[in-house]
């Protein structure tokens, strides 16, 4: 396979090069099936592979987590050669020191070291939590409240995820005090990512997220096998949780927000 940079039309293509790391690449799988396919542009050098997606609100995000384990450099390459096809303002994920590589075409808003973890086989989660409710649509408004007392600038979340019905939640006194839910949910690629994990100040240090996680994974791995989530570097707070949980870490990789510099 040449290694100049190329457009790629067919997802299986993908999901074969990100079917080798499914750990790894959750967002990866989950963004090769509709509508995400549609509204993305995929391409690749080699093993190196970079999406363009269009998530139908706010910035684009481009998926530039590397395919290959030793494919960082690669990676990096690619992204600093399709520097004139990309947007002037996107959201990315990809190898540590991409915000570095992009300068001086691109200045940084933000840049965060992240961690992506996975559930190993047959992991020894506590049993469901009764408090925990299924939400749906209709819970929109009090996960937007929620979140905006989180304060983590790359946390990401659209309204459409509570149609998944893998969104769980805990109410205290009739008010959303807890929620965990999915970034990515790909039951044709077997992998799923949670997302959006988050108590309440007022609520912190009860176990309200260790229940809500447990719960979630469990109901997780009875439609998919492989259940992974992203932390940033600096939350030793969740990473604590993630790893009393037995989440093991399987990358690292940064999170970014860029805008073509003018």
């Amino acid at each position: 396979m040449s290694d100049a940079p190329r457009r790629v039309t067919d997802p299986t293509e993908l999901a074969e090069l990100y079917g080798r790391r499914p750990d790894v690449h959750p967002y990866g799988l989950a963004d090769l099936e509709e509508p995400l396919w549609s509204r993305s542009t995929w391409y690749r050098a080699g093993d190196a592979a970079v999406g363009v997606l269009d998530l139908g609100s706010g910035a684009p995000v481009l998926y530039a987590v590397a395919a290959a384990a030793d494919g960082d450099r690669a990676t990096l390459d690619l992204l600093a050669t399709l520097v004139p096809d990309l947007p002037e303002h996107f959201v990315i994920t990809g190898p540590v020191g991409l915000a570095e590589r992009l300068t001086p075409a691109y200045a940084a808003d933000w840049v965060i070291p992240h961690v992506k973890m996975r559930l190993p086989p047959d992991p020894d989660l506590p049993p469901p939590d009764p408090r925990v409710r299924w939400l749906d649509r209709a819970a929109a408004d009090e996960v937007i409240a929620l979140r905006v007392t989180g304060g983590d600038v790359s946390a990401f979340f659209i309204p459409s995820l509570l149609d998944t019905g893998h969104y769980g939640g805990i109410r205290i006194d009739g008010e959303l005090a807890a929620v965990a839910g999915v970034h990515v949910l790909s039951e044709r690629y077997g992998v799923a990512a949670v997302g959006n994990v988050l108590t309440h100040p007022v609520h912190r240090r009860q176990g309200l997220g260790r229940a809500l996680l447990a719960t979630l994974t469990r109901r997780l791995l009875e439609t998919v096998p492989v259940v992974g989530l992203n932390v940033g570097t600096a939350n030793a707070g969740a990473r604590a949780l993630y790893d009393g949980l037995g989440f093991v870490p399987v990358a690292t990789y940064e999170e970014a927000e860029l805008r073509l510099f003018v």
